[in-house]
């Protein structure tokens, strides 16, 4: 029983008391009774349904002005606010550029000026980690062992008593060396 069940069948005016003319509706349904087939709409009642809807379209569209307005007005304070960030970022650039000169040298006189502080880092880091430079206190040692391995050849185990000698020689110079450093005060 919707809309597809109703037919207009025709506006007739209504009589001389009544101001509008009427509009009938006709209903094609078998199993409505036949008093309740046609109805009588107004154009007042018309004018209320559709003036309704129309109330709702104004609203609607007086709230869309509305929104359209305040997302031009937000549109101008974002667009303001990415100007004045671009114009801090630009002043922020400027201000390093004027008061940094090595901005103006050319790159080879960074690249000397990087090269000078890397020396003077080098040598300070030599000073503190290499200035001590120890003799080898088992060299005649050593070069006993590496001549014994040189004539005796695939004969290792003829070289093993400068091993001996050869550890406690390293073990010795390691004393000494704590001791130097670390002098203990009695």
């Amino acid at each position: 029983m919707g809309i597809e069940h109703s037919v207009v069948r025709e506006r007739r005016p209504r009589s001389k008391n009544e101001e509008n003319d009427v509009l009938i509706i006709q209903r094609s349904d078998l199993d409505l009774p036949e008093a309740y087939r046609a109805v009588e709409l107004s154009d007042q009642v018309l004018k209320r349904i559709n003036g309704a809807k129309d109330e709702k379209f104004e609203d609607f569209k007086q709230k869309f002005a509305k929104l359209e307005e305040e997302n031009s007005k937000l549109l101008q304070k974002l667009k303001e606010k990415e100007e004045n960030k671009q114009k801090y970022v630009d002043s922020s650039i400027k201000i390093p550029s004027i008061l940094n000169k090595e901005n103006e040298l050319s790159t080879e006189e960074i690249i000397d000026k990087n090269q000078k502080k890397f020396d003077e880092m080098a040598t300070r880091v030599e000073k503190v980690f290499f200035s001590k430079q120890y003799t080898n206190a088992c060299s005649d040692i050593e070069k006993s062992i590496t001549d014994c391995l040189a004539v005796n050849p695939q004969r290792v185990l003829l070289c093993q008593h400068f091993l001996d000698i050869y550890k406690d020689c390293i073990a010795q110079h390691k004393s000494k060396l704590i001791q130097d450093q670390f002098p203990q005060e009695k």
